[in-house]
């Protein structure tokens, strides 16, 4: 993607949605510490389970209802953008 001629934008995905609490929480466990939901919204907080303490609170100014935007790119184009594509095969 860098060798390209013209700047673009690309994005690599599984094609999996997680929520911004799934990889709080996936962050939280690796270090060994849990973290409990409370409040909804805006005022939702994330407590860590032993000491109550609150280590994640919502910004307003970037909360955004549950909102779920799929963009899709084909195999073909990425191929294409990417340069791989040799003629039915990526055996180039």
């Amino acid at each position: 993607m860098l060798q390209q001629d013209s700047p673009d934008d690309f994005v690599i995905a599984t094609g999996e949605n997680h929520s911004v609490r799934e990889f709080v929480e996936a962050a939280f466990n690796y270090i060994g510490k849990e973290i409990v939901w409370k409040g909804e919204g805006e005022n939702e907080v994330g407590e860590e389970k032993d000491t109550g303490i609150i280590r994640v609170k919502v910004n307003p100014k970037y909360f955004r209802p549950t909102e779920v935007v799929r963009f899709s790119l084909s195999f073909f184009v990425i191929i294409m953008k990417c340069s791989l594509f040799c003629r039915y095969s990526l055996k180039c």
